[in-house]
């Protein structure tokens, strides 16, 4: 399972803190553990043990900070097929409001490229499953 974040994102931490006391492990970044295939950086898929049907306790939780390790292009271009710009942009976020109104009727993978802050955090990728922010239904889908 790789966790796509920022460390100063209260949401993230929730998520970290729950995952953890599911029994995951954080690691820091997106290299691999012993005994662990690599994780590719352009892929959208964790190569870890998939958390279907349930979390399994012990497994790699990679956590990602996106503003140390930009998301790249190609991996933005699929979590925007998979979900969606509605679901992806943060439109309530301190950057969006910040933006000009031209900036925000520009393309939202050049604006998550460009400002890795209007993402809705943390972003949740297991197995083939992209999923986004911290809500009841996405700990539900993670069985917590």
């Amino acid at each position: 399972m790789i966790l796509y974040h920022l460390p100063t994102c209260d949401t993230c931490r929730k998520a970290i803190k729950a995952l953890e006391g599911a029994g995951l492990r954080p690691v820091k970044g997106l290299q691999p553990l012993p005994g662990e295939q690599e994780i590719p950086k352009n892929s959208t898929e964790s190569t870890v043990a998939s958390l279907q049907p349930g979390l399994q306790p012990g497994e790699p939780l990679h956590l990602s900070d996106i503003r140390a390790e930009p998301v790249p292009r190609e991996v933005l271009t699929r979590w925007l097929e998979a979900v969606g710009p509605d679901v992806l942009v943060n439109r309530r976020s301190t950057t969006w409001r910040n933006l000009s109104e031209a900036e925000r009727a520009g393309d939202p993978l050049d604006l998550l490229a460009a400002h890795p802050t209007l993402m809705k955090r943390p972003v949740i990728v297991t197995g083939d499953r992209v999923l986004v922010g911290w809500t009841p239904a996405v700990r539900r889908e993670l069985g917590l």
